[in-house]
């Protein structure tokens, strides 16, 4: 224990000579074979020779193919990472064992406790890499089944648009089993993203091999864009062929055309939608326009949204408003109208205290007290509780109704004292400042639990 093995070898994989770690009887051999005590432990699918091979299976299709590619790198990428870090692993313990050894006889229990632990570190790894060959033969081969048979089941099943598939068209799309033969020339003008589907579906190459696959040409290969439905992908199409038409547009026509604009870098239909929806947004539900403005960035949504939620009764709130809230903005949005309707309760029923304002003049200093105590309630407090919230008096107007109020009974020191002491104290800003950190907080912390929209 203790010696690494020479870099000579018997087996197959002497062309290329293999890595060599100074970490006991360990070595990794070509295409990833790694080796313990002398034994070859392989953990690529035994129907491939290399995970590159996938991409060249005869039994795949060329769509097929090129999406199987990306995958076996990923997992391949996968395996290093496990290799490398139980290289470092036993490089560490090796250096342990020399060690010990360089100190003498007193060291020589600690080097065979670590010689042991190496042993193990071996036998576990063997057993997980013996696992993972099993695992990913079965998963991969089930994977690249499954694609086969989707593929080939929408290709049967599918259908032409009679709209969308034009003949004098140059690429086709399939979106869930129908059809639509495009312009490429209209779509490159359109959106970026198109332009990088033609690039990919003209061929691509790798190291290593050739990937090549003609998606979008016949029908048999068409392109198939991702996260999107067959009336999203409708509603875009007539947006780029359809003819000008007057506003106002049905709000499932601009909500779709707003996801895939955003999807797919398409600036001028981004611009469309959303100049629409401001059209319409007194008619859009609060819960909707936050979960669009958080959707897709439009930060002017936000805090008005939100500010309206937290001051709507809860009971108004509809099963569809809580399905675009999501129940953990709901929950934060309960929290902040709790905080808020205490902050409301405090300052209806306590008045700011004239108690330390002292005007030497003022004869009947309690007098003056009692009467503002009044008047806050009866002019302040009950507006700001009033059951109904469109008549209800906001934080942010009272320091316009204080200005105007009648101070009638209060020497007149003592009523300026008093309101500017209410002005400067901040109290009509905290609602405003609650709902701005229950927003922050929303948008630090809450995640969109779905980013599909319901109508």
């Amino acid at each position: 224990m203790g010696h690494a093995l020479s870099s000579g070898s018997t087996n197959s994989e002497s062309e290329q000579p293999a890595r060599q770690c100074h970490a006991g009887h360990l070595r990794f051999g070509r295409g990833g074979r790694l080796h313990f005590d002398h034994c070859v432990v392989d953990h690529r699918p035994p129907s491939l020779t290399t995970f590159a091979d996938v991409s060249h299976h005869s039994a795949l299709g060329k769509a097929d193919r090129a999406r199987t590619y990306a995958v076996s790198a990923l997992i391949t990428r996968l395996l290093c990472t496990v290799r490398s870090m139980s290289t470092c692993i036993v490089a560490v313990l090796f250096s342990a064992v020399n060690a010990g050894e360089a100190k003498g006889p007193r060291s020589i229990s600690s080097s065979v406790v670590v010689s042991s632990m190496l042993g193990r570190l071996g036998e576990c790894l063997r057993a997980l890499l013996s696992w993972s060959r099993v695992r990913l033969a079965v998963a991969f081969t089930s994977a690249v089944n499954k694609m086969r048979l989707a593929n080939n089941a929408s290709s049967t099943n599918s259908v032409r648009s009679k709209e969308y598939y034009f003949e004098d068209g140059t690429h086709v799309f399939q979106v869930e089993n129908v059809l639509y033969r495009l312009h490429e020339g209209i779509l490159r003008k359109r959106t970026d993203m198109c332009g990088g589907m033609f690039k990919l579906s003209e061929g691509q190459s790798e190291s290593g091999g050739l990937v090549t696959w003609l998606d979008g040409k016949d029908d048999e290969s068409p392109i198939r864009p991702p996260q999107t439905t067959r009336q999203e992908f409708e509603h875009l199409l007539h947006y780029i062929y359809g003819e000008w038409q007057s506003p106002p547009y049905p709000l499932d026509y601009l909500l779709a055309v707003l996801k895939l604009s955003s999807q797919w870098d398409m600036a001028q239909g981004r611009a469309f939608a959303v100049y629409n929806l401001k059209q319409i947004e007194k008619d859009l539900p609060p819960a909707l326009r936050l979960k669009l403005g958080r959707i897709y960035d439009l930060d002017e949504w936000l805090l008005p949204a939100f500010h309206e939620l937290v001051f709507t009764p809860l009971v108004k709130l509809t099963p569809r408003d809580l399905q675009w809230l999501g129940l953990s903005a709901y929950s934060l949005i309960a929290r902040a109208r709790e905080k808020a309707e205490a902050e409301r309760k405090t300052l209806a029923f306590i008045p700011p205290s004239m108690d330390d304002i002292k005007i030497p003049e003022c004869t009947c200093h309690e007098q003056c007290i009692k009467i503002w105590n009044d008047l806050w309630v009866s002019k302040i407090g009950k507006r700001v509780l009033h059951p109904n919230q469109i008549f209800a008096l906001k934080f942010w107007q009272i320091p316009h109704v204080l200005e105007k109020l009648d101070l009638a009974g209060i020497s007149k020191r003592c009523g300026e004292a008093v309101v500017a002491k209410a002005l400067a104290s901040g109290a009509f800003e905290r609602e405003e400042l609650l709902v701005g950190q229950a927003l922050q907080c929303l948008l630090s912390n809450v995640p969109l639990e779905d980013k599909d929209i319901m109508l």
